[in-house]
């Protein structure tokens, strides 16, 4: 019989991020999935949003700050 075993894994921990790089090359990246948000911004682009500053982390992912100006 097979067996697993369940590990708490600290936020931002060597493991956390190892745990994040297995989750995008087994889980979304075969449905051409990503955490990564400049795959959206053409997305958002698209609805009249714009990039404004820097690329930045939060929860270990880069985004980007974006914003549209409503009339």
């Amino acid at each position: 019989m097979n067996t697993f075993s369940i590990k708490e894994i600290a936020f931002g921990s060597k493991d956390y991020k190892k745990a994040l790089a297995i989750r995008e090359e087994v889980l979304r990246a075969p449905l051409e999935l990503s955490f990564l948000q400049e795959y959206v911004i053409p997305f958002y682009a698209n609805l009249g949003y714009t990039v404004y500053g820097d690329r930045f982390e939060s929860v270990t992912l880069p985004h980007f700050c974006m914003q549209k100006h409503l009339a």
